[in-house]
């Protein structure tokens, strides 16, 4: 099995340990949506899709089963994140290039090509405009809070 695409949508000037939310889509079949990038103790971590349960924890609904697979996930998401970071992607997509892997646990981030979407944000105006149908904030105390509700989406 092979992560054939990563996106990831990063959160500009995140005022949580929330720094970004990626999928990933497993041998073009499989898509894991809403991964959680965070960054805390001067690290980033990913925490996997959960739900709550009837007592108030969370529960993973995906996980690695492994720590080799959990390492390629954060290997290729941190490391897309951090892409995205240096060239101030709001959005970026990884694709698959088609190197000779046999599964995911092989594979780096040179084997991906890069997609990236930059956003606008103007601080006079005090709004943030994106491509498309992304969120448009009329004060900057809404827009962490407004980008997180459209990443939810």
């Amino acid at each position: 099995m092979l992560i054939t695409e990563v996106q990831i949508r990063r959160l500009e000037e995140s005022l949580t340990k929330m720094r970004g939310i990626a999928s990933v889509t497993l041998d073009r079949m499989i898509v894991i949506h809403d991964i959680k990038i965070l960054y805390g103790d001067g690290n980033f971590f990913l925490a996997m899709p959960s739900k709550q349960t009837k007592v108030g924890t969370f529960k993973d609904v995906v996980h690695p089963i492994n720590a080799m697979v959990r390492e390629a996930f954060e290997r290729l998401v941190i490391g897309g994140y951090r892409k995205a970071d240096e060239n101030s992607y709001l959005k970026i997509d990884l694709i698959y290039a088609g190197a000779d892997r046999q599964d995911l646990t092989e594979q780096i981030l040179d084997d991906f090509t890069i997609n990236g979407e930059k956003g606008q944000y103007s601080s006079s105006e005090s709004k943030m405009s994106f491509k498309g149908s992304k969120p448009k904030v009329e004060n900057e105390s809404q827009i962490s809070e407004s980008l997180l509700k459209w990443l939810e989406s």
